[in-house]
């Protein structure tokens, strides 16, 4: 039995079929029309039909170019994407969506996305306190809280914790940043770390600035403080004393005396206070007339820049630049003015 390709539609049609099946073309009229046998109806129309088919073949090609060069851009933006295990991202709903044949049929599934965005969180939020203005009155609470359960050794340490606040917030962002940009399937947060790593660098380049200005400024109303306590403590003396030699008539006490008489603050019973070193002596010329000199020398010149001297005599309070030794009744009367 013989083929024959329809003239109009390029099918393929058996020769003894009179019409197309696929566009109702008259084959048998054709054939007698044109003449031709069906044996040379075939080799003709084979040749001629092969010579159209290849024809069409490559219109299609080239309109097919055409229309993706055209359309296949926006096509391919609004179609799903699909990764290689079956799971295809659908831009407009932001989740995951399944699109893999199981034994029960097609199924879909949507999957949040959930990532981890902690440890970006917390640099941000480090970063931010490290700045120069929240740093320092942060790391101000914390000195003063550890000092106050740890003493001098606690201030110190609290120091130190505001100096690392930066140094933590960086290197979580860091982290953060690396983890988000190798998983961020699971890991996200880039822009939260990023910021975080932001705020840190500037406290950093900052701080040599801050503490250039700060800490001796610092120091200066340390010392200043230290200075008035002492001039504040030299009166509590005088005082106490001048209570001691009235009650029991006897000449000037001992700073360790009068702690037990309960007259002064306990922690003045070994002779020191806020980096003073305090001392009493008896200077009384006659046994009439008694008289004490109190004097307040600091400890380090860290602490204090001036030392200090009262007598009960004359009721002046004196001072003189520090150099480790006391002020003595020679040093220059103290204006209080």
């Amino acid at each position: 039995m013989k083929t024959i390709r329809c003239p109009q539609c390029n099918m393929v049609c058996w020769t003894t079929v009179s019409f197309c099946n696929r566009c109702n073309f008259d084959i048998s009229g054709y054939l007698n029309e044109q003449g031709i046998s069906v044996s040379e109806n075939v080799e003709r129309s084979y040749s001629e039909n092969s010579a159209r088919h290849f024809s069409a073949d490559s219109n299609y090609k080239n309109n097919s170019t055409a229309d993706y060069k055209r359309t296949g851009s926006a096509n391919y933006q609004q179609d799903s994407r699909r990764d290689s295990s079956g799971y295809r991202f659908n831009d407009s709903s932001n989740n995951f969506q399944d699109s893999r044949n199981t034994g029960n049929g097609r199924r879909n599934y949507n999957h949040n996305i959930n990532t981890k965005k902690g440890l970006a969180i917390w640099s941000l939020i480090l970063g931010i306190i490290s700045l120069p203005f929240f740093s320092v009155f942060i790391t101000a609470l914390i000195a003063v809280g550890l000092a106050i359960v740890f003493g001098k050794s606690g201030a110190v340490l609290g120091i130190i914790i505001g100096l690392l606040i930066p140094v933590t917030a960086l290197s979580s962002g860091i982290v953060s940043l690396k983890r988000a940009s190798r998983n961020p399937a699971e890991f996200g947060g880039k822009g939260l770390a990023i910021a975080g790593i932001c705020c840190a660098g500037f406290s950093l380049l900052t701080v040599p600035f801050v503490a250039a200005i700060a800490v001796p400024n610092i120091l200066a109303a340390r010392k200043s403080a230290n200075e008035g306590s002492a001039i504040s403590t030299l009166r509590t003396l005088a005082e106490a004393e001048k209570t001691y030699r009235s009650t029991t008539r006897l000449s000037c006490a001992e700073i360790n005396v009068l702690s037990e008489a309960k007259l002064i603050d306990p922690v003045l019973k070994y002779g020191e206070k806020n980096g003073y070193r305090f001392a009493i002596k008896d200077i009384s010329t006659s046994i009439a007339k008694s008289e004490c000199s109190m004097t307040a020398t600091p400890i380090d010149s860290a602490d204090g820049t001036r030392a200090f001297y009262y007598s009960t005599g004359d009721g002046i309070l004196r001072e003189e630049k520090s150099t480790g030794s006391p002020a003595t009744k020679n040093s220059k009367p103290m204006d209080l003015r």
